[in-house]
C-alpha cells in the first residue's frame, strides 16, 4: 500500500476536497450556543453557531456599528443555507479532438428543507474550463483562497464553477434540472458539488463590521453549502496511476459514508481490480471488465469515469 500513500500524498486528489458530510458532522469554526442558553453582557464574541445545526445567531450591542460597545444586546437568528438535500448524476462523452463533454443533473430530494439557488463544482481554475453553459442557469468561476500542494496535478488555484438563475428560479423539492453543460481538456474523477437554498444569508443591513468578520468562516463553502461527490474534470492525460489511487480511495470514501454499498457487483470488484493495478505500479493494463456491473446513477457515472481515465 506504500505506493498509493505515496501518491495520494502529491494529488490535488477529491481527499482535499471535502467528502459528503451530514450538516452536524465536523468542528464549528465558530463557538456553539447550546439550546436555552443565553449570550452574556459584555462578550466579545458575537456569531455562534446554534442552538440548532440549522441555525447562526448573531448577538451584538446595538450600539455596536457606532462605536458604542455597551447597551442592550440585539439577539437573532439566521438560517443556515445548506438546508437542502440534492444528488448530482454525471455524464461524460469523449469528443474527436481530445476534449471531453461533462452533462450534469441536479436533483432536489423531495424532503429537502430548501430548494436549490446555487450549486458550483470545484476544480482547477486556470485550465479545467473550456466551456460551460446552460440554457437558463449562468456559470461563473469563482476562485477560491486554497491553491493546489506542491506536486499536484495542476499548480491553479482551486475554483468553483458556481451556476445560478439569473431571475433567481431554485430546483425545487422534488424537482430537477438538468443539460448543464463543461467542456474540459481533462479527464473524470472525483470532485466536489455544493449546493445552498440562497446566495446569502438573510441579514439586517448596517450589520457592524465586527460582527461580519466572526461571520466570516461560515462562508467557507464546506459551511456555506451543502456536498455531494460527483464525478467532474479532474486529470491531464498521461495521469492514470494517480487516476486509479482517487477512484481506490474515493469508492472507499462512498462505502463508509453509506452513499455505496460494499456488497454490490461493482464496487467489490472495483476495489480489488483497482488495488491489484496500483500494487503492479501501474506495469500492467488493468481490467475494466467489472464497469458494467454498475447499478444506479452514480456507480454508472463512476463506470464511465474509469473507462476514460483508466484505459
Amino acid at each position: 500500500m506504500r505506493l498509493i500513500a505515496l501518491i495520494s500524498a502529491a494529488v490535488f486528489s477529491a481527499s482535499n476536497i471535502p467528502a459528503q458530510q451530514p450538516a452536524a458532522v465536523g468542528l464549528s469554526p465558530i463557538p456553539t450556543l447550546a439550546s436555552g442558553s443565553t449570550v452574556p453582557d459584555g462578550s466579545p464574541q458575537f456569531v455562534f453557531l446554534g442552538p440548532s445545526i440549522r441555525q447562526v445567531t448573531l448577538s451584538y450591542p446595538a450600539g455596536l456599528a457606532g462605536g458604542n460597545p455597551s447597551g442592550a444586546l440585539s439577539t437573532f437568528q439566521i438560517e443556515r443555507l445548506n438546508q437542502v438535500a440534492h444528488s448530482v448524476t454525471t455524464q461524460v462523452t469523449a469528443n474527436s479532438d481530445g476534449t471531453y463533454d461533462y452533462t450534469y443533473i441536479v436533483q432536489t430530494d423531495g424532503q429537502s428543507p430548501k430548494g436549490i439557488k446555487v450549486w458550483s463544482i470545484a476544480l482547477h481554475a486556470t485550465d479545467a474550463v473550456i466551456q460551460a453553459n446552460h440554457a437558463t442557469w449562468n456559470g461563473v468561476l469563482e476562485p477560491l483562497d486554497a491553491t493546489a500542494p506542491p506536486g499536484a496535478l495542476s499548480m491553479s488555484p482551486v475554483a468553483l464553477l458556481a451556476w445560478r438563475d439569473p431571475s433567481r428560479a431554485s430546483i425545487a423539492p422534488g424537482q430537477s434540472l438538468g443539460a448543464f453543460h463543461i467542456r474540459s481538456s481533462y479527464l473524470p474523477g472525483f470532485t466536489t458539488v455544493y449546493a445552498r437554498s440562497d446566495e446569502d444569508y438573510s441579514l439586517p443591513a448596517g450589520l457592524p463590521a465586527a460582527v461580519k468578520k466572526q461571520l466570516a468562516p461560515m462562508y467557507a463553502p464546506e459551511w456555506l453549502n451543502n456536498e455531494r461527490i460527483a464525478i467532474g474534470p479532474r486529470y491531464p492525460k498521461g495521469w492514470k496511476l494517480a487516476a486509479a489511487v482517487d477512484f481506490y480511495h474515493g469508492l472507499n470514501r462512498l462505502v463508509s459514508e453509506g452513499t455505496l454499498s460494499a456488497s454490490s457487483k461493482f464496487v467489490s470488484s472495483a476495489l480489488p481490480a483497482l488495488n491489484a493495478f496500483l500494487q503492479a505500479e501501474g506495469a500492467a493494463s488493468m481490467l475494466l471488465d467489472f464497469v458494467p456491473q454498475a447499478s444506479g446513477p452514480l456507480e454508472t457515472s463512476i463506470g464511465q469515469a474509469m473507462l476514460l481515465s483508466l484505459q
